[in-house]
């Protein structure tokens, strides 16, 4: 959490029981570049775990400037734009800036180039994905996360490219014992965009699951039709019912669940 109680037990665990000497805490706003480039002063590497947009910026600047790696684990397609306006100074400087680099978004692109190093070439591939977990309130990720949710586009990529999918009938999908079969919907996301034409595959798609009927077919149109006049309150209204129907309605096992059915190429 945002403590430095915390970070600072934290630092002192390091330095004791892995003998990292080089572990501090330090407490920063990620909005203030100055703040920052302080923090990061000595680091091969930035990582950045905030849910606002607007500081993946800021990191992957100071890090450039700094001539050092920078990840994030964002899940929201506005920061996109902005840093692909940085490929040409982090090749020039040499650095990694690496994005999407959680579960959801990241271990789907990662999966399918997995399978395809270990099994291919691929002929197609199908990721689908599962969060089944309990929201303890609405914090600023899960306001970032309802934010992406009315982003949602349906898509597949066959016949040669990028097609929308005009239906809201699920797709069955088997998670094994534990959350047995739901029914998914396809899902554009950004990382797999490039893969078809780097990997040579005829289909691609990604599959969600949803939340659980309340969410699925009250919350979420609720929230739609109010973000249609008024996109923050949209977004507000999203978060705080997904929030307060998980915490009531969300039945264990609780966790997270990713697949992959892919199929080799004749």
């Amino acid at each position: 959490g945002r403590s430095m109680e915390r970070a600072a037990a934290c630092a002192e665990a390091l330095r004791a029981e892995e003998g990292v000497e080089r572990a501090r805490p330090a407490q920063v706003d990620a909005g203030n570049r100055d703040q920052v480039a302080c923090a990061a002063q000595d680091s091969n590497l930035i990582l950045v775990a905030t849910p606002q947009t607007e500081h993946v910026a800021i990191a992957a600047e100071v890090a450039l400037e700094s001539g050092v790696d920078c990840l994030d684990i964002q899940l929201s397609t506005d920061r996109i734009p902005r840093l692909r306006a940085l490929d040409g100074r982090a090749r020039a400087r040499g650095c990694a800036v690496i994005t999407e680099a959680g579960a959801h978004p990241g271990l789907a692109a990662a999966l399918v180039r997995f399978a395809d190093a270990e099994a291919g070439p691929l002929r197609s591939a199908r990721v689908a994905m599962l969060m089944n977990i309990v929201v303890p309130e609405v914090n600023a990720t899960v306001v970032a996360f309802a934010r992406d949710l009315l982003n949602f586009r349906s898509v597949e990529y066959r016949s040669g490219g990028w097609r929308m999918v005009r239906t809201w009938r699920g797709r069955p999908v088997d998670f094994g014992p534990l959350f047995e079969r739901r029914a998914c919907l396809p899902i554009e996301m950004p990382e797999l965009l490039d893969l078809p034409a780097e990997l040579g595959l005829d289909e691609l798609t990604a599959l969600v699951a949803g939340f659980h009927w309340f969410v699925d077919w009250v919350g979420f149109p609720i929230g739609l039709g109010l973000a249609r006049l008024h996109r923050e309150t949209g977004v507000r209204c999203i978060a705080w019912l997904l929030a307060w129907s998980s915490r009531r309605l969300q039945r264990p096992p609780h966790g997270n669940a990713i697949k992959i059915e892919a199929e080799e190429r004749a």
